[in-house]
């Protein structure tokens, strides 16, 4: 089936506007911050073809006659959102800090339907969100932290082969909890222990095709990072998440769908290793590394998408010219040309980005 679209178009437009006062003692710090942010979005879309062209053969290259494509009038959806915060920082010298945060949030989309059998739309929302978030010096290098977090985020659209293609849903609400530990092996290295739940409403195809909500999803998890110089010109940036996505609601608990997330993973880890040698500080050399486990690939759970592995490495070089700066870099992604599919969280697949070789130039002139 070909899907093609014409003229369509987004735009946003954001602003913010914040006020912080500070007070500093010997020992505590005290700060209260304002905010004013906007958001001024509009989207054209819909009135797609749909053109089908018989059964093809994923192995073998296969052409088509250009279709006479026919399109309809597009839908048009607006979201105008204003957020008013109040929030209070202390910091207390040697014991830890607290942050706590409020704002009031009004948001309001539209949207427009070409149809004139589909009744338009509209959605307002103004919920109070807030935040906390403490430290606390449990022992000289380690420190304890967590947090409370209740948001409002934007979903996903549609994706291209629902009935509903560019459909976006209201913003959702979600809460996310974090606690762990970090400890600072010495001056620029540090270690992070810590575990995680994030909630929100879950949104994906249902047995008709249709993006919708279909129950809500929590990812509970684990994590780990390592980050810092291990000496020598050698830096590293590596960390690792174990995760428990699972949706509940009723098409869950009929078996109309599995109670995993499609396109989730239970594991990941990545690396970057950078090493600048001695005595001089023109060359580095850096390797990449990221692995995930196998990730779920229909809302059934009844098969999943291959785990993958893939290295990169990279130099880069810098001089000057007069008083230009510049960086030129040579990186090589996926050395080993690991061909292997990447599912989305609409169940659609993806190959692995081939091996490949680029080359930038950048300067600050």
């Amino acid at each position: 089936i070909f899907v093609a679209d014409e003229e369509n178009a987004q735009g946003s437009t954001s602003g913010e506007v914040r006020i912080t006062r500070e007070w500093k003692g010997t020992k505590v710090r005290h700060m209260i911050l304002a905010t004013v942010k906007g958001r001024d979005q509009a989207r054209s879309f819909g009135g797609q073809s749909r053109i089908a062209v018989g059964p093809s053969n994923a192995t073998r290259f296969v052409t088509h006659a250009r279709p006479a494509f026919v399109f309809g009038t597009n839908d048009e959806s607006a979201v105008k959102q204003f957020t008013f915060g109040l929030g209070y920082d202390l910091g207390v010298r040697g014991l830890g800090s607290l942050a706590v945060a409020v704002q009031k949030a009004d948001y309001r989309k539209t949207v427009d339907f070409a149809n004139p059998a589909l009744a338009n739309a509209v959605t307002t929302d103004k919920p109070w969100l807030f935040s906390v978030n403490a430290t606390t010096n449990i022992a000289n290098g380690l420190v304890a932290y967590g947090g409370y977090v209740r948001g409002l985020e934007e979903s996903a659209i549609a994706p291209d082969i629902a009935i509903n293609r560019s459909e976006a849903p209201p913003a959702l609400r979600t809460r996310q909890m974090d606690a762990g530990l970090r400890y600072t092996i010495r001056k620029g290295l540090n270690v992070i222990a810590g575990v995680f739940q994030i909630e929100k409403p879950y949104f994906n195809l249902d047995a008709t095709q249709r993006f919708g909500q279909l129950g809500d999803v929590r990812y509970r998890g684990v994590e780990v990072s390592l980050a810092g110089s291990l000496g020598h010109g050698v830096t590293l940036i590596a960390g690792a998440v174990l995760l428990d996505p699972r949706i509940s609601g009723i098409e869950v608990d009929s078996g109309r769908i599995g109670p995993r997330p499609v396109g989730s993973s239970r594991r990941r880890a990545i690396a970057n290793l950078d090493w600048k040698p001695a005595g001089q500080t023109a060359w580095s050399f850096d390797l990449a590394l990221e692995a995930v486990g196998p990730e779920m690939a229909n809302i059934a759970n009844s098969f999943s998408g291959p785990a993958r592995q893939t290295l990169g490495s990279g130099v880069r070089y810098r001089f000057n010219t007069g008083a230009a700066k510049w960086l030129a870099r040579v990186a090589v992604t996926n050395i080993f040309d690991d061909y292997s599919y990447r599912v989305s969280p609409s169940g659609g697949f993806a190959f692995t980005p081939p091996r490949s070789i680029m080359f930038s130039l950048t300067g600050d002139i």
